[in-house]
């Protein structure tokens, strides 16, 4: 595929760059010198002998400073080169790959847009159900709350009808004590009257 060729020398230029700075780093470090054996004891003689021309020293942090120096200047014009190739080499863009060039990818792809567009369905039907249940919800609390209010209005009428009746029948109550007492008088007055009537009648048969 187009993608793992370009992916391919990528890893190689990359490969090279690594490689390069290490080699430079190496290169200006130098390796330490090695300690040399330790001198031989010197006769008491030529110990004693003060014409001795020079007299040997071990090598010191500043000669091998020299010689990393020297060792990175003989490889100066390599190391350019080496750095000018590499800076110089183009970085090609990525060129598009379409998606059929990558089998397995469009495979997994397309199994994610099912599945995505399985689950967004799921999600609209959730959301329908969500909203038929709210609309029944509303529904049952607007009949539950006309029910409260009709059975509100038939306890009033009730009270109002109790209240009426009651007064009706306090009327009527009073109306009958009204005429029982008119009743008890005339008989009252009947009585009266038929003991005089009686009276009357005994006198005038004697």
């Amino acid at each position: 595929a187009v993608l793992g060729q370009q992916l391919s020398a990528l890893a190689l230029d990359l490969e090279a760059i690594d490689a390069f700075i290490p080699d430079v780093a190496a290169t200006a470090a130098g390796a330490a010198p090695a300690a040399p054996p330790p001198a031989p004891a010197a006769p008491a003689a030529a110990t004693a002998d003060q014409s001795s021309p020079v007299a040997w020293s071990a090598p010191t942090a500043a000669d091998g400073a020299a010689a990393s120096a020297f060792a990175l200047l003989q490889r100066q014009p390599e190391l350019l080169n080496r750095a000018s190739r590499l800076a110089a080499k183009p970085v090609a863009a990525p060129a598009h790959v379409p998606s059929h060039d990558l089998p397995r990818e469009e495979a997994e792809r397309n199994a994610r847009l099912q599945r995505a567009e399985a689950l967004e369905q799921m999600v609209r039907v959730k959301d329908s159900m969500l909203w038929a249940a709210l609309g029944d919800v509303k529904s049952s609390e607007e009949a539950a709350a006309a029910a409260s209010a009709q059975l509100a209005e038939a306890h009033s009428f009730a009270d109002a009808v109790r209240e009426s009746s009651r007064d009706e029948i306090t009327h009527w109550a009073a109306v009958a004590d009204t005429y029982q007492d008119q009743l008890h008088a005339a008989e009252d007055q009947l009585a009266s009257t038929a003991h005089e009537l009686a009276e009357l009648h005994s006198l005038t048969s004697e």
